[in-house]
């Protein structure tokens, strides 16, 4: 999971004054109340992405109604890191449709982190507006019974997803070399989607195209061969567990690049 910054800029105007000097101190006032969006070091959760991530798994608590009713989504919050590194002003800026609950326990958890490292600019600690998402999952908050009732249950939503083997560059290498002769391809602009289950032990299953331009039954089966003649995929996983988890490519013209739709 990259997490994204909120850029607001708050424009400081002046009224004309005689004394230069006056004029300097009510935009010094000014500046050191002053919330920037983004400066040259921003603020961090302390441990990083990953220590951030860790403390909304284990402390997130899934409202029981929507829980029960099977509701999730991504909930995009905002917050200022404070020069102290503590969290003010939470608001939400994007809710999940008839849940106010998930509202309320995405404020609950923004507002109980602990201390940040704030952010600086020009070498001076300053205030900043930042947002990260938080996602409620009924899958993850309910994976070890899923699993307990069936081992092979297919994941939609996980905590670290299913990956090419050797990374993206080595995922955008082997579709080049193996579309590369596909002028039907490239040259029709044809854009292809597909969609498949990465096992266990990262082979592919139950491969499909499931968004696909008129195709001859050669080219279906040339783009398919490609989908599963890809080296064994990294897993899913589910907190520390190993899971079985859909994922959908899309191939694009010219480049013939690969997308993983996460």
């Amino acid at each position: 999971m990259n997490l994204k910054h909120i850029i607001s800029s708050i424009f400081l105007s002046c009224i004309f004054s005689n004394s230069i000097s006056q004029e300097n101190k009510i935009n010094t006032s000014l500046e050191k109340n002053a919330v920037f969006g983004s400066g040259r070091q921003d603020p961090s959760y302390p441990g990083g992405i990953t220590a951030l991530y860790e403390y909304i798994n284990k402390n997130l608590k899934y409202p029981d109604w929507e829980k029960e009713n099977k509701i999730q989504g991504r909930i995009t919050t905002n917050f200022i890191v404070e020069k102290d590194g503590t969290i003010s002003n939470v608001k939400i800026l994007r809710s999940v449709p008839n849940s106010k609950n998930m509202d309320a326990e995405a404020i609950r958890l923004v507002k109980n982190m602990p201390k940040w490292i704030p952010g600086k600019k020009n070498d001076s600690i300053v205030r900043v507006s930042y947002s990260i998402p938080i996602i409620f999952s009924y899958e993850k908050a309910d994976a070890e019974r899923l699993l307990k009732e069936n081992p092979d249950y297919i994941f939609n939503t996980v905590d670290k997803v299913a990956s090419f083997s050797g990374g993206t560059k080595a995922q955008e290498a082997y579709i080049r070399n193996k579309t590369k002769d596909l002028d039907w391809l490239i040259n029709d602009f044809k854009l292809v989607k597909g969609k498949f289950i990465v096992e266990k032990d990262g082979s592919l299953s139950e491969i499909t195209l499931t968004s696909i331009p008129e195709l001859s039954k050669n080219q279906k089966k040339q783009l398919l061969k490609i989908i599963k003649d890809t080296p064994n995929w990294i897993p899913a996983q589910v907190g520390s567990v190993t899971v079985r988890s859909y994922q959908t490519i899309s191939l694009k013209p010219f480049q013939a690049d690969l997308y993983i739709n996460r």
